[in-house]
């Protein structure tokens, strides 16, 4: 569990500077719109206390909770990310980066991994639907 642990907090790191780096890329591509870089703060400021309690007897008790509790707030970032940004490609990258990390750093269940996924994308999809319009998409 201790080795787990210590690759856990390492993941957490990663996240920490991947989410600083589209923290720094949100400010300079767009300085008016505050939305974004705020919801990237949230997120690193999560991260960071997540990264704090990760010493914590009570987390390593309680870590699928704790990763549960992680995973939707970062699934659910990920889905306000594609409603405030304009940019589909932004959108696809922040999804599909959310997926991975899902399934790869969050000591979760495989079925719990799928349902959070799989939820994910039926939604995204959904949004991205209503966001484009039926336009995008063939009618035959």
């Amino acid at each position: 569990m201790k080795k787990f642990l210590s690759c856990f907090r390492y993941a957490l790191l990663y996240l920490i500077g991947i989410f600083s780096l589209w923290l720094v890329f949100s400010i300079y591509q767009n300085p008016s719109m505050y939305q974004v870089p705020t919801l990237f703060s949230i997120l690193l400021v999560v991260l960071a206390i997540t990264l704090y309690f990760s010493r914590r007897k009570t987390f390593a008790r309680h870590s699928e909770l704790f990763s549960i509790i992680l995973a939707g707030f970062l699934v659910c970032a990920a889905l306000l990310f594609t409603y405030l940004s304009n940019s589909t490609l932004s959108h696809f990258a922040v999804v599909s980066y959310t997926i991975v990390v899902v399934y790869t750093v969050f000591p979760l269940p495989p079925y719990v991994c799928l349902i959070i996924c799989v939820g994910l994308s039926a939604v995204y999809e959904i949004m991205e639907y209503f966001n484009t319009g039926s336009r995008s998409f063939p009618h035959g």
